[in-house]
């Protein structure tokens, strides 16, 4: 059974939508591979607030938190997603 779900988001006037196909065997990947591969490499914080499902307050503290991988270029703050998944990971061994 092949199903595609289309998440639809207007980043600062910018319409973005994203196609997900449901269909893990005939995409030849899992879904959580296909969400991956449309997120972008670098992320801002308001980005990264949506890609953990968080408040952008929460995503803001996190940042200033030592050891998270958040990058500063001059007053930009930007997160690298292998280093954040990492850092996450990190966090779950931790427990």
């Amino acid at each position: 059974m092949c199903s595609n779900l289309a998440l639809t988001s207007d980043n600062h006037g910018v319409q973005q939508t994203i196609l997900l196909n449901t269909d893990n065997e005939a995409a030849g990947q899992s879904s959580t591979e296909t969400v991956m591969s449309k997120t972008p490499v670098i992320m801002t914080v308001p980005e990264m607030a949506k890609y953990l499902r968080i408040g952008r307050n929460n995503a803001y503290e996190l940042v200033k938190e030592q050891g998270f991988p958040a990058l500063k270029l001059g007053r930009q703050i930007r997160i690298p997603l292998m280093a954040l998944n990492d850092w996450i990971s990190g966090r779950f061994k931790e427990q």
